[in-house]
């Protein structure tokens, strides 16, 4: 019987390596922490509906896994270099906080104009840059938005809309988004889950 998440996950491998090798000094190591984290989500019997957002695989719980993957094999290859980022030492709370925290901004775009959050949404999850949202494009998206519409739009038939309204809009929705939630992210990284 195949497991659904890891073939789901399998989908989008190129992604996950390319967040390992953010981290990482070579491939083989950055495709070694990829195997690791298939072997680890499957041994901690992760369901693929426990790490859906919107229906979808979360790249946020991904970029975290992959992020503590990746430290904890660099503090085994190197153990004097310290580390600048703080590793989550209990990953469950982590974990927990961060699906807030993504609720909370969910809750927060849930009151903005449909353009501006939809846009926010596509532009995130679709992989697509602003050039090929505002002219349309035959390229894949790595489709990860449920908005279908304003993917046919981009996609299939062109937006026709400019580049400097999708920079402009993107921009303000950023500003609005650090503005309420960069404290509570800065508390997230810091590991200080009781101030959020």
């Amino acid at each position: 019987m195949e497991n659904r998440l890891l073939v789901e996950l399998s989908k989008y491998h190129k992604d996950w390596f390319r967040i390992a090798m953010s981290f990482l000094e070579n491939k083989q190591d950055a495709e070694d922490i990829i195997q690791d984290m298939y072997v680890f989500l499957h041994e901690k019997g992760i369901e693929l509906d426990k790490i859906r957002y919107k229906s979808e695989i979360n790249r946020y719980f991904m970029f975290v896994t992959i992020r503590n993957l990746c430290f904890n094999f660099i503090k085994k290859k190197y153990p004097t270099q310290e580390l600048h980022d703080n590793i989550s030492h209990n990953e469950d709370e982590s974990d927990d906080v961060l699906g807030e925290l993504l609720t909370k901004i969910d809750e927060e775009t849930k009151g903005w104009h449909s353009y501006d959050r939809n846009l926010l949404e596509f532009y995130m999850y679709s992989g697509l840059s602003y050039r090929d949202i505002s002219y349309g494009t035959n390229k894949q998206p790595r489709l990860i938005s449920n908005n279908k519409e304003l993917k046919q739009e981009s996609i299939k038939r062109g937006s026709k809309i400019s580049v400097t309204s999708i920079f402009n809009t993107l921009k303000i929705c950023k500003q609005k988004l650090k503005d309420k939630f960069s404290e509570d992210f800065e508390d997230y990284f810091n590991n200080d889950f009781d101030k959020i």
